[in-house]
């Protein structure tokens, strides 16, 4: 997309699902936005942190296929991916979840020891394992860690092409950046590995429901310590449903990165969309 060409004027309507604990409601703003009045406002911008700036060569499902079929699950080997994510998600994510909001816990909280083992009980439970024991689940958790988060193993994630070239170069132009990520552990030691955290005034993260995007908390507490009201503000990200409802929420100008979900691809042509991540320089040309 090359932003030298200009837009018109664009009603952008937004109907956004956004699906917490199994409940679903219908988002839907409307915004009206000029491709000038857009380049000129913008003095911060803010982003996700997976599958925009970094991303992984392994998927989630794919580490637990690993992990659990070392732990003797044969039959999860063949399980289509969408069946081990759903169960995933209907069993130890929404425990883990409304065990959150339950004790009301903090915008920066992460589960102790025993919440993981239990974490890890509820899904080896959930796809059929007998006689679940502490030794299963602690072999569970110790594998995890082997290959999954917080990044290391398979699981690290990996720069995108260009990114530090892009930062510097949006950095330079004057624009204040960020960070914001649905994460329960923070992004930064990878950042700070990458050598990129430099480019960065505020990264936030958290994995609490409430707190996490579409919620308009962490983009608001960017704009906050970086002290530019958030109307002057984009998020960039590769979701429909947590960072473009995120950045609604919060007054922001969404950025729909579309370079690591090619699949998205011409499904909201109203939406500010980056094709390849180079087309940040043509949407952000300077203060």
């Amino acid at each position: 997309m090359d932003g030298d060409k200009g837009y018109t004027d664009a009603l952008l309507l937004y109907h956004v699902r956004i699906s917490r604990l199994g409940h679903t409601r219908l988002f839907s703003k409307t915004v009206i936005v000029s491709w000038k009045q857009m380049q000129n406002k913008v003095l911060a911008i803010l982003f996700d942190f997976d599958d925009t700036l970094y991303t992984s060569p392994v998927s989630i499902s794919g580490i637990a296929r690993k992990v659990l079929t070392q732990l003797g699950l044969i039959h999860v080997s063949e399980m289509p991916d969408s069946k081990l994510i759903r169960l995933i998600l209907d069993g130890p994510e929404a425990w883990l979840k409304q065990y959150m909001l339950t004790n009301n816990v903090s915008s920066k909280w992460q589960p102790t020891y025993e919440l993981w083992i239990q974490y890890c009980r509820i899904l080896l439970t959930a796809l059929g394992a007998s006689d679940v024991n502490d030794g299963m689940t602690n072999e569970l958790k110790s594998k995890w860690e082997e290959y999954g988060p917080p990044g290391r193993g398979l699981f690290r994630p990996q720069l995108v092409d260009r990114v530090e070239l892009i930062l510097e170069e949006l950095e330079s132009r004057g624009y204040r950046l960020g960070i914001s990520t649905n994460r329960i552990y923070s992004p930064e030691p990878v950042l700070a590995k990458d050598s990129i955290i430099k480019y960065f005034s505020c990264v936030e993260h958290t994995g609490v429901p409430g707190y996490e995007k579409p919620s308009p908390y962490m983009p608001l507490r960017f704009a906050i310590q970086v002290e530019i009201n958030p109307l002057k503000c984009a998020l960039v990200g590769n979701r429909i449903d947590t960072d473009v409802g995120a950045a609604l929420n919060a007054g922001m100008t969404p950025v729909l990165a579309n370079w690591n979900t090619k699949s998205q691809r011409n499904l909201h042509d109203g939406l500010l969309t980056a094709n390849q991540i180079e087309d940040l320089l043509g949407f952000f040309p300077g203060i």
